[in-house]
């Protein structure tokens, strides 16, 4: 019984931190093109594109030089997207 109970334990934690990552990384997916086009005065959808290739790793190319506003943007979303993006994933394993 107590390992049923163990069991049913976990799954809630589990389905906690996927929820929790998964919240992080919407936030992160909405506020990341928001400060790119607050900082860069860039398009929504040149925002958007740089910060799904930061959260992906891909950095295909930038849109426009990098100011130090934009680097630090850029740090902050590679920081929180990727270390987010790699445990979502390692929990659904």
């Amino acid at each position: 019984m107590s390992s049923q109970f163990a069991d049913g334990e976990r799954r809630k934690v589990k389905r906690r931190a996927l929820m929790a990552l998964t919240t992080v990384l919407f936030l992160l997916l909405v506020s990341g093109p928001l400060g790119y086009m607050w900082l860069e005065d860039m398009s929504f959808f040149d925002a958007l594109y740089m910060t799904v290739i930061t959260v992906t790793t891909m950095g295909f190319r930038e849109v426009k030089e990098m100011g130090l506003g934009r680097k630090l943007l850029t740090l902050f979303i590679i920081v929180v997207g990727v270390s987010s993006l790699f445990l979502l994933i390692s929990s659904l394993i």
